[in-house]
C-alpha cells in the first residue's frame, strides 16, 4: 500500500553526521589556522608530508560533504583518518591531549556513520530497526515504505573477517616499525669554529653513544659541519651533542645541544645539532 510524501531520519546516522561536522570545524581550529612555517632546518620529507597533509584533508572534508545526503561518506572519510592520524603525531599538530581528542572525535563520528548503515532509530517514531530502512541514506524524503533486507550469514561474517584482520594487521605493523630498525635519520653537525675552533664531538641517539670524531676548524668557512647516517625504529627519539675541547668554553660531559625527532617508517628524516649556527 501506498503511503503520502514523509520525511525519514536515521537519528543514528544524524548524530554521526553532526560529530564529524564537528570533528571538521575543530580540524580547522587545529590545522588551518596553526601557523605551519617552513625554514632551512625543515627535512624534505616534512615538505612532502604537510603537502600530503592538505590533499587528506581536502578527502576528509568530502567525505563529511557526501555524508550530508549518504552515509557512504564514512567510507570516504575512513582512510583519510588512518592517514590523518600518524600525520597528525609527525606534523606535531595535536600539541595537547585536545588535538588527539579532536581525532578521536572524528573516528568515533565516523564508526557511527558506519554503524547506521546496520541499526537504525528511525525518526518519526523513534522505532529501533536492524537493518536500517535504508543502508546508504540517512534522511530522505519518498513515497512508501523504504525496507532494507538484513545481510546474510556470510556477508555479515565477511564483514567480521574484515574488520578483525585490518585490526590485527595494524597492530603487527605498529608493533614492528616501533621494534624495529625501519627508519633512517640523516644527522647534521653544526659547530661554530670561529667561536669555539677545533672540537671533539659525541653524538647521543636516546642517550646512547652512536658517534665521535673531532671537527677541525681550518680558518676558512665560519661553521665546521659533520654528517652521519642512522638506523633507527620509528618513533619519537632524542637526539644530543657533547663537544668539548682546550679551552673553557667546552666541557666534556656537558650537552651542548638537544633536538627532538619524529620518524615515519620506512622513510628518511633529517635533523640539526647547532653549537653556536642558527638556521633561518
Amino acid at each position: 500500500m501506498r503511503e503520502g510524501v514523509c520525511l525519514r531520519c536515521n537519528l543514528i546516522g544524524l548524530c554521526g553526521f553532526a560529530l564529524s561536522s564537528l570533528g571538521a570545524v575543530l580540524f580547522i581550529n587545529i590545522v588551518a589556522f596553526e601557523s605551519v612555517g617552513y625554514s632551512s632546518a625543515d627535512s624534505q620529507l616534512r615538505h612532502n608530508m604537510i603537502s600530503l597533509g592538505s590533499s587528506i584533508m581536502l578527502l576528509y572534508f568530502a567525505g563529511i560533504g557526501i555524508s550530508v545526503f549518504s552515509q557512504l561518506g564514512s567510507l570516504v572519510q575512513l582512510p583519510s583518518l588512518v592517514v590523518l592520524l600518524p600525520l597528525t603525531w609527525y606534523l606535531d599538530y595535536a600539541v595537547s591531549a585536545a588535538g588527539y581528542g579532536v581525532y578521536a572525535l572524528a573516528f568515533s563520528a565516523n564508526f557511527i556513520l558506519i554503524i547506521s548503515m546496520f541499526i537504525g532509530m528511525e525518526y518519526p517514531g523513534r522505532e529501533l530497526s536492524i537493518p536500517p530502512k535504508s543502508r546508504i541514506r540517512w534522511w530522505c524524503i519518498h513515497e512508501g515504505r523504504l525496507t532494507s533486507r538484513p545481510l546474510s550469514k556470510s556477508a555479515r561474517a565477511a564483514i567480521a573477517s574484515v574488520v578483525a584482520a585490518s585490526v590485527i594487521i595494524l597492530a603487527s605493523f605498529t608493533l614492528y616499525v616501533h621494534a624495529n630498525d625501519v627508519s633512517k635519520l640523516k644527522v647534521v653537525v653544526w659547530v661554530n669554529g670561529e667561536d669555539y675552533g677545533s672540537v671533539n664531538i659525541t653524538v647521543y641517539l636516546d642517550g646512547e653513544a652512536v658517534h665521535s670524531r673531532t671537527m677541525v676548524y681550518d680558518g676558512g668557512y665560519y661553521a665546521m659541519i659533520a654528517g652521519l647516517y642512522l638506523e633507527l625504529s620509528s618513533g619519537s627519539h632524542t637526539l644530543e651533542l657533547d663537544a668539548w675541547n682546550d679551552s673553557a668554553d667546552l666541557s666534556i660531559g656537558v650537552i651542548d645541544s638537544m633536538v627532538h625527532v619524529r620518524t615515519l617508517p620506512f622513510a628518511e628524516e633529517e635533523a640539526n645539532l647547532l653549537l653556536g649556527v642558527y638556521l633561518i
